[in-house]
């Protein structure tokens, strides 16, 4: 499985590290990107020979290995970007252009999202302003019955917050696709922006804790607030909102679609607003070309950062590092 824990959004770095990581934890201290991944590819590789799950943790800004996670040994490994604000690390003392440039970029970058949600807001407005809430009430109401049994696990949920995707320095990027397969039980759902996707997911949660069972919420990259996936992990489910940037459709026979547009939405909509829609798509695109212009200026200060590191590194006490961390992730391994 791989997934994102962090997100470069319209609020900003938002992160989901710790929800997402074991108690038994490596936190990598803004580590060069090669390092990390070296670290990152050497425990996967050990992995998948002991043959034990394996999570696959992303960096949001240019889609590299960030983190592992392995749940059966309870264990897991994270490197905290440099730039992360929580993050106040050595690399700060060395007084560093590329640094602080960086964040620079990243600001510009979040500024243009925050333009983005607000062109956002008004595509999302005619569709709501075109909803019965009614229909999408009882229809809601609905899908909760089929989707959460009416049992008790005799548990509390455990909710872990994440995202399946990002706004990264080659735009958005998801690895929703490679989540649901996994997943036996999958509900697409398909509507328009403002449409209650999210809403609808909020409350299935909500139906869904009261049996808890576990459940995997994916935020929205962009705007993290709104809910884009969920997993109901002790009833092998998925609900998900199928549409752009992260569209998928159905390919088995069980799959089901849960289409708010179709029975929620007047009639019509997209063709009586067609001019108004092309016109605020096309302001968002720009505005988000823009947010991805300013991410790969801020990657290419990461990337100065990244070289300078890697040409100071001790290859002889990373490699110690290296094996000191490969043998606490397996140590629980010899148990099983």
């Amino acid at each position: 499985m791989h997934y994102f824990v962090n997100s470069n959004s319209h609020l900003g770095f938002v992160s989901y590290i710790d929800c997402n990581m074991p108690k038994d934890r490596f936190l990598l201290n803004s580590y060069p990107i090669p390092a990390v991944e070296s670290i990152v590819k050497s425990i996967i590789a050990k992995a998948e020979e002991i043959n034990t799950d394996i999570e696959v943790i992303h960096n949001c800004l240019n889609n590299s290995l960030e983190g592992v996670v392995l749940p059966q040994l309870h264990i897991g490994v994270i490197n905290i970007p440099v730039y992360f604000e929580k993050n106040y690390c050595i690399n700060y003392l060395d007084n560093e252009k590329s640094l602080a440039d960086c964040k620079s970029n990243l600001e510009k970058a979040y500024s243009y999202l925050n333009d983005a949600i607000k062109v956002h807001d008004q595509w999302e407005k005619i569709y709501i302003e075109n909803t019965d809430f009614n229909k999408l009430d009882k229809m809601t109401e609905e899908v909760c019955k089929i989707v959460v049994p009416k049992i008790s696990l005799n548990k509390q949920s455990k909710i872990k917050d994440r995202f399946f995707g990002a706004t990264t320095i080659k735009g958005a990027v998801d690895y929703c696709g490679e989540i649901i397969n996994e997943i036996g039980n999958r509900y697409y759902i398909k509507g328009r922006p403002g449409s209650g996707k999210s809403t609808m997911l909020k409350k299935i949660i909500n139906c869904a804790k009261e049996t808890g069972t576990d459940i995997d919420v994916y935020h929205c990259a962009f705007d993290p607030k709104s809910i884009d996936m969920i997993v109901l992990k002790d009833f092998d489910t998925v609900v998900f909102d199928s549409t752009q940037p992260h569209e998928y459709f159905p390919d088995r026979e069980s799959d089901n679609i849960i289409d708010i547009y179709k029975n929620a939405i007047a009639e019509g909509t997209d063709e009586k607003y067609e001019n108004q829609l092309n016109n605020i798509v096309a302001k968002y695109r720009s505005d988000i070309a823009l947010a991805v212009k300013y991410l790969n200026d801020a990657n290419t200060n990461c990337d100065s950062l990244n070289n300078k590191y890697m040409e100071r590194l001790d290859y002889k006490e990373f490699d110690k590092i290296r094996a000191v961390i490969l043998d606490k992730c397996f140590c629980n391994s010899r148990t099983l």
